[in-house]
């Protein structure tokens, strides 16, 4: 009995998850359809990220037409000043380098994250 109810808790567990999953996706399709730019667009699903993760930072990277680099094209929970100094991120030099190289998802622990950003920048969000 106890078995039962401890399953019937994981699967609820597991449904409520997937159900959070589909809904932002919803929202994102959503957001994207009804932007007035491809930059108004990414603004939005950054924004959509940022909310239903927790987050705090979100970015979209574009590949730099060298192919050596990443180009930021929009961004999320990084103060202004701070943009000139990633906009173009070398590929060995970032989590999302590593990911495009790889072509598999990477984790970000609370310490790769200051490893990863500036100090300056992590200091500036109060989040590090």
């Amino acid at each position: 009995m106890i078995a039962d109810v401890t399953e019937r808790r994981k699967n609820q567990v597991e449904l409520s998850v997937r159900n959070r999953e589909l809904r932002t996706l919803h929202d994102i399709s959503e957001a994207a359809l009804e932007a007035g730019s491809f930059q108004g667009g990414l603004t939005a699903i950054l924004d959509i990220i940022c909310k239903d993760t927790g987050f705090p930072i979100a970015t979209v990277e574009w590949e730099a037409e060298s192919g050596r680099s990443l180009r930021l094209i929009a961004a999320r929970g990084i103060p202004v000043e701070y943009l000139a100094e990633l906009e173009t991120i070398g590929l060995d030099q970032s989590l999302s380098g590593r990911a495009f190289r790889s072509k598999a998802p990477q984790a970000l622990s609370a310490t790769d994250l200051r490893e990863q950003i500036p100090h300056s920048i992590v200091d500036a969000t109060g989040r590090g």
